[in-house]
């Protein structure tokens, strides 16, 4: 059969395969116990290996990616065709013509093991160059990750920062609405203080004093004014029934006719109506100061209210800067997570490339020993004398493209 028949035109895509396809078919030795095989069959197994050795040089011939870019097609054509007559041929039978064949067989797999060198460099290469990548890559998302865990725990310790200020907030407020409940009640006390301290001016200028001063037009008109004088006095000022008791009599004498004893009285009913209008100011007068007092602190609460708000709020905005930055780290993270399961697949594919390379290397290696072995075949050595260690079968592991 002629190589170029048997060979491939694809090259390996990875010699996987090869560790059956390229395993030692195991000798019997001639130990005890077991016979010699018959001349025949021994014949029969050598060519079998010999015909397996030049299908490996032929497949490798016919393998276009294993060979040089550079050698015409042609070319691996013609010397394909003559690999298997001038390697089935030992030395001593092999025509110059045939021993020029396998020089040339020799000079193109030397040149194409230099190209494979550069292209298991360059496969190598883009490997350590994914390398690189995929670890800036994966260190990233480390970085992400820590910073996740410090924005997480940053955003935990604002949460308790807020919690404080809303806190605060609410205790500043309460301490406003206790102060404006106090100012209220100052202002309604000073209301009920004023209007008491104007009826008893009342009583005095229009009651008492006119009273005294029978500025009546009537006996009637005084009467009716003593009488309501005297009510006023007991329910406003509670004065002295004793006093009281007498209050008529003087009030309603003429002006020239009382004595002593009723100046007594009139003098005894103006001084309980200065005293109790004195007391009802003064309380005026407190209630007046503490009602600016109440207004101070009043401002303070509310100012403090105020910026205890505006505090909260910050901090709060604070919080809710800090979630969206968790968002965006955590969105960022799952890019780069995405890139590195990218940057992993081409990895693998820029290792995978690079172990084909390798493979393709190793089967040509391989390819050259076989070769050598053959061309060196002598009819003055033994048949295994010339032979590699171990027997590839290459039938059936033939070299194909990467898919």
């Amino acid at each position: 059969a002629s190589c170029a028949a048997k060979g491939s035109r694809r090259a390996p895509k990875a010699i996987r395969s090869s560790s059956r396809a390229m395993a030692p078919k195991k000798r019997t030795s001639g130990g005890a116990g077991l016979p010699s095989p018959s001349p025949a069959k021994a014949t029969r197994r050598a060519k079998a290996e010999l015909d397996a050795k030049i299908d490996r040089v032929c497949a490798t011939l016919g393998a276009e990616t294993l060979m040089p870019a550079a050698m015409p097609k042609q070319v691996l054509e013609m010397l394909a065709a003559g690999a298997p007559h001038a390697l089935a041929a030992p030395m001593e039978e092999r025509h110059p013509l045939q021993e020029r064949v396998l020089r040339h067989i020799q000079e193109v797999f030397d040149e194409a093991a230099k190209g494979l060198g550069v292209r298991l460099a360059e496969a190598q290469a883009l490997v350590d160059g994914k390398n690189g990548e995929l670890a800036a890559a994966t260190a990233k998302v480390d970085a992400l990750l820590e910073e996740i865990a410090t924005a997480e725990k940053a955003i935990h310790d604002q949460q308790a920062v807020v919690e404080e200020k809303k806190a605060a907030v609410a205790s500043a407020e309460q301490e406003q609405r206790m102060t404006e409940a106090s100012a209220k009640a100052n202002h309604k006390e000073q209301a009920g203080v004023a209007k008491q301290r104007d009826v008893l001016k009342a009583m005095q200028e229009g009651g008492l004093n006119a009273l005294v001063e029978s500025a009546f037009p009537t006996e009637r008109d005084a009467q009716k004014a003593c009488t309501k004088f005297v009510k006023d006095m007991e329910r406003h000022v509670g004065a002295e029934q004793s006093l009281l008791a007498s209050a008529p009599a003087v009030l309603l004498k003429p002006k020239d006719q009382r004595q002593g004893f009723d100046t007594m009285v009139i003098d005894s009913l103006r001084a309980t109506l200065v005293e109790r209008i004195s007391a009802l100011e003064a309380t005026l007068a407190a209630s007046e100061a503490a009602a600016k007092e109440l207004e101070t602190t009043l401002a303070a609460h509310t100012a403090a209210a105020e910026a205890s708000r505006q505090e909260r709020d910050s901090q709060a905005e604070a919080l809710e800067r800090m979630k969206a930055e968790l968002i965006d780290k955590r969105g960022a993270k799952d890019a780069v997570e995405a890139e590195v399961e990218t940057l992993r697949a081409a990895h693998a594919e820029k290792i995978g490339a690079a172990a084909d390379a390798q493979e393709e290397v190793q089967w040509l290696s391989e390819s050259r020993a076989t070769l050598d072995a053959l061309a060196a075949r002598s009819l003055s050595l033994p048949a295994e004398a010339a032979e590699p260690a171990e027997i590839v079968e290459i039938v059936e592991a033939a070299p194909v493209d990467q898919a």
